[in-house]
């Protein structure tokens, strides 16, 4: 059986969290991330040297206008349906929190 703690004792200190690199959201995403902007200059690149590229993708402005307005309207709809569901079980958590704390009281009254 291992003694180690599951979770490591935070420090708040500016130097231990510098330090930290492995795990880190920053660690785990940087490589995405350069990918896509590295991919994002060659797309302009291409845009910039090929003349009226940007006349053969007109039709794409309706068609994002059109996604984006159904990606938000499914985005809030998805929002504010799982918040609903996280304060419903919040509240019978909390509830059944107050019932076992009674419970304990009544029993070592």
């Amino acid at each position: 059986i291992s003694r180690n703690p599951i979770m490591l004792q935070f420090e708040p200190s500016s130097a231990f969290i510098w330090r930290r690199w492995k795990g880190t959201v920053f660690s785990e995403t940087w490589p995405c991330c350069v990918r896509n902007m590295i991919l994002a200059v060659f797309v302009l690149a291409i845009y910039k040297l090929v003349p009226g590229l940007g006349s053969r993708f007109a039709g794409f402005q309706i068609l994002w206008g059109q996604l984006l307005s159904v990606t938000t309207f499914t985005l809030t709809f998805f929002l504010n349906q799982s918040y609903a569901l996280w304060r419903k079980c919040y509240g019978l958590s909390r509830r059944l929190q107050g019932r076992l704390n009674d419970l304990g009281l009544t029993l070592a009254a």
